[in-house]
């Protein structure tokens, strides 16, 4: 699972580990083209994910954002070119560490020392209660 490390440039959520995103513009005609747009914008303009659908939405406890967000597999090679204004940090996890309940509470992930936390492990946790249903590896 591919997230991103905030910088501390950015305006809000310095520093936290989420999804790459941002917001949406008139000139988005739908939240999944805001969606594929900021990835772009954060981690290089050949970076296209090939969109599998929609989560439900979430909304941040700390700032009120409403997140509307999409679940895409990327290809390998990845050629990721972060943008340093935004992106301190693209990390990947393996899916399995967010898979296991003994791992894991509902509302944090822990790999060494990276915590992924808020509406970013909501959501992981939703994807993954979704692939569970699915019976999915």
């Amino acid at each position: 699972m591919l997230l991103i490390r905030r910088s501390e440039s950015v305006s809000s959520h310095k520093g936290q580990i989420a999804f790459p995103g941002g917001r949406w513009e008139k000139t988005d005609g739908s939240y999944l083209e805001t969606a594929l747009r900021e990835t772009q914008e954060e981690l290089g303009e050949k970076v296209c994910p090939h969109v599998l659908g929609a989560l439900p939405s979430v909304t941040t406890h700390s700032t009120g954002y409403l997140i509307y967000p999409f679940v895409g597999l990327l290809e390998e090679p990845l050629m990721l070119k972060p943008d340093r204004w935004e992106v301190a940090e693209v990390l990947v996890f393996p899916l399995a560490l967010f898979s296991y309940p003994t791992r894991h509470s509902p509302l944090e992930f822990v790999s060494g020392n990276d915590l992924v936390w808020g509406a970013t492990a909501r959501i992981i946790n939703h994807f993954i209660n979704i692939l569970r249903k699915e019976k999915l590896p």
